[in-house]
Parts: C-alpha cells; structure tokens; sequence
C-alpha cells in the first residue's frame, strides 16, 4: 500500500472516485452520492491539516463528527483500543500469515483485500463505507 500526500495537487478528491469531469466512476446512484459525501468530508479534513492547528485527536473529532460522520466512524474504528486483545491478536495473526515467507504470500492485493474483510467484520447493520485502496480495490465494507 503506499501512503499518499493529502497536500498534493493530484489528489483532489478521497480516493479517486469522482473523475475531474464529474463523471462518477460508479453507476449505481447511491454509491455515487455515498462517494461525493466521502470526497466532501475527506475534503473538508484535507483543508483542515493544512490549517496546521494544534489541537488533540479527541477534540478534533469532538469537535467535527457531525461535520464528517463518515471519516468519524472510520476514525473511531481505526483509533480506539480494544477492550480486549482477541481482535488485536486475530489481526497480527492474519498479517503475521500473509507475510510469512513459508507461504510466500506477499502481494499488495490479498493483503488489502485481507485487511479490508478484517474491518468489514466490525460493521455494524445498516452502515454503509465503501473503501478504494491505491492499486484500485473498491469494496463495500458494511
């Protein structure tokens, strides 16, 4: 996975959904306004890092959770300690695997898509996230 810069010029939207013309790479409506909704709030957090105001995580999303619920549901998965170490374990056990050189598993496909059905498994009914990954994986997590 590589790790893209929020500041460049290229990225002007969350990850790529909405082409510079409008045109909306998805057919379906619904995934189109969730994808302009996504685009919108990953925009307004870009616009925010580069504010460079200091201020703790746990206010920033005090603070902004209405404004991005959906970046806030994302950071409240990718942010909070489990209360116990079963799901941490399960998580470095199915990374531990992919990476193990007995099964010379080291693509950036299955790992992405492995990591992407860790989170889906956290999904909670009726929430809807879809998530685009760098080499071009686009999966409905909830």
């Amino acid at each position: 996975m590589s790790i893209e810069d929020p500041f460049s010029q290229t990225s002007n939207t969350s990850q790529g959904f909405i082409l510079n013309n409008g045109a909306s790479l998805n057919s379906d409506p619904e995934e189109n306004e969730l994808s302009e909704k996504i685009d919108k709030e990953f925009n307004i957090f870009t616009t925010y890092l580069r504010e460079k105001k200091i201020i703790s995580t746990i206010k920033f999303w005090k603070e902004n959770k209405l404004k991005n619920p959906i970046l806030f549901d994302l950071a409240t998965r990718l942010l909070t300690i489990p209360s116990t170490s079963a799901e941490a374990e399960r998580f470095f056990s199915v990374v531990g695997k992919i990476f193990s050189t007995s099964t010379n598993i080291s693509d950036n496909l299955l790992i992405q898509k492995s990591l992407l059905k860790n989170l889906s498994r956290d999904c909670e009914p009726g929430a809807s996230l879809i998530v685009s990954t760098s080499i071009g994986i686009k999966q409905k997590l909830c």
